[in-house]
């Protein structure tokens, strides 16, 4: 091989030293670009006689690593809900929970994601489900396009007022840095 190019995984590979006649073989070709853009290189494929097609001209086009991500949906609004909570520790079982997907939208493995933080003046009135939120506990890396969820629960406390309760929900997804969603919700 030529070029940023290298013999695949033996698992994918089954061109050994012999071949017998009037069979076929695949080898599979590794791709690992150094510089952004085209890139050329050749497999020389080689035995005890002319082998027709040798070498066997590669290209590929290496691009920049980037490192991207997305928290959906941005905005959430929970239903009217019933003031029903006693204590910020407490779950209420019936109130509202809605799922946030953060997806790594970048051509890298995203490292590092944190647990997912509630913010703003009203942060007590919400709560992160924790089993069943994935993102920075199941989920601390992210492969180029996979998901993990936060699951938000809007439970409005019985001890403060009825009304709008905007916060915000956040999640460290690495070197795509932090991403949010806005939460409202009207307690009655």
């Amino acid at each position: 091989f030529t070029g940023p190019f290298s013999r695949g995984a033996a698992l994918n590979n089954n061109c050994g030293t012999a071949l017998a006649a009037h069979t076929v073989c695949t080898i599979t070709v590794v791709f690992k670009p150094t510089v952004v853009g085209v890139v050329n290189g050749t497999a020389s494929i080689t035995g005890s006689f002319v082998v027709a097609g040798s070498p066997v001209a590669l290209s590929g086009t290496g691009i920049n690593p980037t490192a991207s991500a997305t928290l959906t949906p941005t905005t959430f609004a929970y239903p009217v809900t019933t003031r029903n909570c006693p204590t910020p520790v407490l779950g209420c079982l019936l109130d509202p929970t809605h799922t946030f997907v953060l997806r790594n939208t970048g051509n890298v493995t995203l490292t590092g994601i944190t647990p997912a933080v509630l913010g703003g003046t009203n942060l007590t009135e919400y709560g992160i489900v924790p089993l069943v939120t994935t993102c920075g506990t199941a989920a601390t890396t992210l492969a180029p396009n996979a998901t993990c969820n936060i699951v938000v629960q809007f439970k409005p406390l019985t001890a403060l007022p009825a009304g709008l309760k905007p916060a915000t929900v956040s999640v460290t997804a690495g070197a795509a840095g932090v991403q949010s969603s806005t939460l409202t919700g009207t307690a009655n």
